[in-house]
């Protein structure tokens, strides 16, 4: 739910005491288990709030109900009709999403600068003319009697090491990945007998039940292994083959990737966007419910003047977030709206690809 302040010169601060929570006309069916509140909300400005509640006892689970929500510091908002994604899904932000399917028995989509997704094998394999050239090299390799129904056979996820991938997972710094149980080409990775290839009902193929096995595999590892990282089952853009160079490239990928990954646990995770815009130019920002995080992308200069209107007081903090310098204060002046951030060469030098700074709402005002 949105809460706006709809003052055009006063900021909602801590003082404020804002809380959001349920009308005692609610208390008939739920109950309020923990209320929303906002630290810090700058005129014209906008927030998410969640506020927590369960069915009150001896109502079913189901039951059509009217709950209203009142968020109050001396008057009540009634703009709070809005459904929003559970707080998990907000927090986390990055995930990997895995493709995994007879597509990944070639696990081909050509070679730079021409490749693209190896699910899409069997649509490119139809496509002479595109890109990637996939009919030329199934043809070359597999020759014409051989179709991409014949891959299943070949689809046995026998050298697969679930453990593995999931310490890969968990050791790259993402908080959630997404496995794909069924492509568009139709294959099922549950326990469906019959599967439709693409919408023809001319292509029926049976499932082969080992992959229920399989999934059934991960799911014990996940339950073993795995602490905080959550599993959703969905598509998106990695191909894992079951072969070591595959797994080994992913590694280093993933190293790669985990400073920015650990950034993105301070100024990233557990964020919300900023309701008055995303930035602009090279600078982004989030909020926290305590904290708002400026990012530039790309090495800063000396001074970054900010036009953007950062809910900013005199009496606030900012520091570094992340690199060399991390928790190392930036001094900050404000002039005609304009608010400048005024770094040092050491701070230029201290991290890579995005410098990120914490405004903390440390003003006693």
């Amino acid at each position: 739910m949105t809460v706006t302040n709809s003052n055009d010169q006063n900021y909602l601060t801590v003082a404020d005491t804002l809380v959001v929570s349920t009308s005692s006309r609610s208390s008939n069916y739920v109950d309020l288990v923990v209320p929303g509140n906002l630290t810090r909300l700058a005129p014209g400005q906008s927030a998410i709030v969640q506020v927590k509640v369960k069915n009150k006892a001896g109502v079913a689970a189901d039951t059509l109900c009217t709950v209203d929500i009142v968020a109050t510091y001396g008057q009540a908002y009634d703009s709070l009709n809005n459904h929003w994604n559970p707080d998990w899904y907000n927090n986390v932000k990055s995930g990997i999403f895995i493709h995994w399917g007879p597509y990944s028995a070639p696990a081909y989509g050509s070679v730079a600068p021409n490749e693209d997704y190896a699910e899409w094998y069997w649509m490119r394999q139809h496509q002479p003319s595109y890109k990637t050239q996939i009919n030329q090299y199934h043809l070359e390799i597999y020759g014409e009697n051989f179709i991409c129904d014949d891959f299943m056979s070949n689809f046995t996820g026998a050298a697969w090491d679930p453990k593995e991938w999931m310490n890969l997972i968990a050791d790259s710094g993402t908080h959630y990945f997404a496995l794909v149980t069924k492509h568009h080409n139709g294959f099922a990775l549950f326990d469906f007998l019959l599967m439709l290839a693409c919408g023809l009902p001319s292509i029926m193929v049976q499932k082969e039940t080992s992959l229920e096995n399989h999934l059934q595999k991960l799911k014990n590892i996940i339950l073993e292994f795995v602490v905080g990282l959550r599993i959703a089952t969905s598509c998106s853009i990695l191909d894992p083959c079951t072969t070591a160079p595959f797994q080994e490239l992913c590694k280093q990928v993933f190293a790669t990737l985990a400073p920015g990954f650990e950034r993105m646990t301070k100024a990233s995770y557990d964020t919300r966007y900023w309701s008055v815009t995303p930035g602009t130019g090279q600078i982004r920002y989030t909020t926290t419910a305590d904290a708002f995080c400026i990012h530039y992308m790309g090495a800063p200069p000396l001074l970054i003047p900010i036009s953007d209107p950062v809910p900013w007081l005199p009496g606030d903090t900012v520091t570094v977030l992340g690199g060399n310098k991390n928790d190392t204060i930036v001094p900050v002046t404000k002039s005609d709206d304009v608010l400048n951030l005024t770094l040092t060469e050491d701070i230029v030098q201290a991290d890579t690809y995005v410098w990120s700074f914490k405004l903390s709402y440390t003003s006693d005002r």
